[in-house]
């Protein structure tokens, strides 16, 4: 240390502005060169791991992984390096410069094992993973090294020569680094989110051709010519019915309607009219004849007469028959009593087969509108904190995407769920078609059509299919927010946000109303917005209310603050379905 500060103090000598700036740069890298490496290296570290497309929250483990292996090397060398400078220096002015390399290994020797040993234990309680603390155990054995070394290198006093050295060895690193990624050596984590991109938008491009080939087959029912384009409105999906609970109502319902068992019954007519010709042709056979006769011949004492008769017929030979008729018909009666019970188990079987169906896919669609919700909380939350710097991009995308695909699993699943609607309604025997049409105009027939096919609905389930989905509409109130954010802006992302969470919007008397409030809280150097959302009900009561808390930058912008609205609307949608008196899907009994 005397020998840095005598060569200080010969630069401080020289006179001049260059000079002096001279001097005390390299004063302060004396004194701060440990720091200004390790500031070095975080900064190569956040540039790379940039251009590598590592996730913010990857970038910031390395660096807190990297920072407390350099803490914690520098701590314990701190202990060692006054008396290896004292015991250097010692053999220095004793000339005896053989012994130095040996003390430098055994110091290096006694730190790496007491480092290890402290540092492992360390790594072991830190939650690190195993392949993490072996690169954190590792970085810390090269750092002791080092720190070590550089004592050792003060008594060359070439401090021109080391900073050049450690310079180099850092542009080396650096230059290793960008020659890799220059070479496209594989970034794992950017290769994963484009894998699960990918997988997106397969899945995705999958939905779009199912939703294709289902335009075209309603274009064909509509009978509209191929190259018709049009457009479908965008609606609320209309409430499913709540799942039929009287069984043994519907088995009596689908025996007295069934067409197939009507059939049966007009078949076993048919044979018993059948069996009872055959059982008649066994009877003899009664002709009656009569008519007036007249004859040419002038011979015959009477040339014109009347006559007429009874003839009486019987086949002998068929009475021996009459056995065998007999047991076919019995037969015939027997088969058609064991077709007629067949097809009415199978038709009560049918009946109780559609019901579980129908129970299972309105509970599949319960689920998947819960998904549906999950996903836009965390596509807004992503989305949030790509905007506030908390995440990246490319983690925003993938759950954007996700979220699109979960809307259209919802509405899939909501396909399947009215699929299995009719079936229950085809199962029963219940005709939707009108006994009588009154005009054949569009208008007319449309609706009496829904007439019937709501009479038709109401005797099979406990809630009529043409019910909304809420009864009372929801209103939003935003209360105070930051300046420079756009209100109507943030009050456009709620509204859209309830409106695909089917909430219908209205601001009548018997609405349920939101009160949103954004409130704004320092803490830790950061800035946190806390959302208050409170939910009343159509008669005034507050029926819930709710926090939801996020970071937010220190710039405030519409962006963020929209990003974050949606993210708190969306926890606060069962609550609104609750208070809206949802008549929509009903709970289902998990199976």
């Amino acid at each position: 240390m005397a020998g840095i500060g005598f060569e200080l103090k010969r630069l401080f000598r020289r006179k001049g502005l260059f000079a002096t700036m001279r001097a005390y740069g390299y004063a302060g890298i004396v004194c701060t060169g440990p720091m200004l490496l390790g500031v070095l290296l975080q900064v190569g570290i956040l540039v790379l791991c940039g251009l590598w497309g590592v996730g913010r929250a990857n970038q910031d483990l390395l660096v807190c992984m990297v920072t407390y292996t350099l803490l914690a090397s520098l701590t314990l060398t701190s202990f060692f390096s006054m008396p290896v400078t004292r015991f250097l220096a010692d053999m220095l002015f004793a000339e005896r410069e053989d012994e130095i390399l040996p003390s430098f290994w055994g110091s290096n020797a006694v730190m790496l094992v007491a480092g290890t040993v402290l540092y492992g234990v360390f790594l072991l309680f830190s939650g690190a993973t195993l392949l993490q603390g072996l690169l954190c155990l590792w970085l810390f054995n090269i750092m002791v090294v080092n720190w070590n070394g550089m004592s050792y290198l003060t008594a060359i006093k070439d401090y021109r020569g080391i900073l050049c050295s450690f310079a180099a060895a850092i542009g080396v690193a650096c230059l290793c680094a960008l020659t890799a990624l220059a070479l496209g050596l594989p970034p794992v984590e950017g290769l994963e989110y484009q894998r699960a991109l990918l997988d997106a938008v397969a899945l995705l491009n999958q939905k779009r051709q199912e939703m294709q080939m289902a335009k075209s087959e309603l274009a064909a029912l509509l009978n509209l010519p191929s190259t018709t384009d049009f457009t479908l409105q965008d609606v609320a999906n209309p409430a499913l019915s709540g799942v039929p609970s009287q069984l043994d109502t519907l088995e009596q319902m689908a025996l007295e309607r069934r067409p197939e068992l009507r059939e049966e019954d007009y078949k076993t007519r048919i044979d018993v009219l059948e069996t009872k010709r055959q059982i008649a042709s066994l009877f003899p056979n009664l002709n009656l004849f009569g008519g007036i006769s007249y004859d040419s011949n002038s011979y015959l004492y009477n040339n014109s007469w009347v006559q007429g008769g009874v003839g009486v017929s019987m086949n002998l030979f068929k009475l021996l028959s009459a056995p065998a008729i007999s047991r076919t018909n019995d037969a015939r009666l027997a088969t058609d009593n064991a077709r007629r019970m067949a097809l009415s188990m199978a038709v009560l079987t049918q009946v109780r087969v559609s019901v579980e169906r129908y129970k299972l896919a309105v509970y599949d669609y319960q689920i998947a509108q819960e998904s549906a919700r999950v996903d836009q909380r965390l596509a807004s939350i992503s989305r949030a904190g790509s905007d506030n710097s908390l995440s990246s991009d490319l983690e925003s995308l993938r759950t954007q995407a996700r979220s699109i695909v979960s809307r259209f699993q919802e509405a899939a699943s909501y396909a399947q769920a009215q699929s299995a609607y009719g079936r229950v309604l085809n199962s029963v025997g219940i005709d939707l078609l009108p006994e009588k049409v009154t005009s054949s105009d569009l208008p007319t027939l449309s609706r009496e059509i829904n007439q019937s096919l709501v009479a038709g609905e109401k005797q099979v389930f406990t809630q009529s299919a043409d019910a909304v989905v809420s009864r009372h509409p929801v209103s939003v109130t935003l209360g105070r927010l930051p300046a420079g954010v756009n209100k109507s802006a943030i009050y456009q992302s709620v509204t859209h946000v309830l409106a695909a969470n089917q909430l219908v919007q209205g601001n009548g008397a018997d609405s349920v109303k939101l009160q949103m409030n954004l409130n704004l809280e320092r803490a830790s150097g950061s800035q946190r917005g806390v959302w208050e959302m409170a939910v009343y009900n159509a008669q005034g009561a507050q029926v819930a209310y709710q926090k939801y808390t996020s970071y937010l930058p220190n710039d405030v912008n519409t962006r963020s603050v929209s990003a974050l609205a949606e993210a708190a609307a969306l926890s606060v949608v069962s609550d609104l379905h609750k208070a809206a008196g949802d008549t929509g899907v009903m709970t289902a009994s998990n199976p």
